[in-house]
């Protein structure tokens, strides 16, 4: 488990920062949005389990053969008062910094989740005052405004589209038909959920990368 805990210290380093620099900069992305987003939460996701698991697994390397051996005698000491001298210093250190990673990043994705879901309910309430009813069919509002604009609101069955008057204005009838079914799309096939996982992962580690090319985040 020796090495082990090396080389996932390693993998946390180059998915945290050299990975996420060299995709930023590609060009595909724009081509593959969707691909790209998944890709981009796969290093996000491999990369935060890739610090707590090499701070885990050098933790329990004195008290066990393999992860699983080392979780079972751990949870003896904790739950049944067993020594722990088999524990050095720096491995009660990188088992403590283990867990205090897991709760940071669970409760910054639920905060994160909290205040997201605070920004969309004031964002309804001034919808309610601002916007009028579509004939483009339910879920679809107007507000009084001359740029051309459109966006969605997630919010499962309270999900609304916004259309401004400048867009209804400047596109044909099929053209705004195909604006509703893109971001009908947005709505249907949640990307809301991605965005609110980079949205957390910056939130847990301000310091690291941009997830996402630049056209990539300025996707609604």
């Amino acid at each position: 488990m020796f090495w082990t805990s090396y080389f996932l210290a390693v993998l946390a380093l180059v998915l945290a920062w050299p990975v996420p620099v060299l995709l930023s900069r590609a060009e595909w992305p724009s081509r593959a949005p969707f691909m790209a987003m998944v890709l981009w939460q796969a290093i996000a996701l491999a990369g935060g389990l890739s610090m707590i698991g090499a701070m885990l697994v050098y933790g329990l390397e004195p008290i066990g053969d393999n992860l699983i051996a080392g979780l079972r005698s751990l949870a003896g000491m904790v739950l049944h008062n067993e020594p722990t001298t088999a524990l050095g210093f720096w491995h009660l250190f990188a088992l403590s910094a283990a867990a205090l990673l897991s709760a940071h990043l669970v409760f910054t994705l639920l905060l994160t989740y909290v205040k997201i879901e605070r920004q969309r309910r004031r964002h309804r309430e001034l919808l309610a005052l601002l916007a009028s009813p579509s004939d483009d069919g339910p879920g679809t509002v107007v507000i009084n405004h001359d740029s051309p604009v459109a966006y969605c609101l997630p919010g499962g069955a309270r999900s609304v589209t916004v259309l401004s008057d400048g867009l209804m204005a400047a596109l044909e009838p099929a053209e705004l038909r195909a604006v509703l079914i893109h971001e009908n799309a947005h709505l249907s096939q949640r990307h809301d959920l991605l965005l609110w996982a980079f949205a957390a992962w910056r939130q847990a580690l301000p310091g690291s990368p941009p997830r996402g090319s630049p056209r990539l985040r300025s996707t609604p």
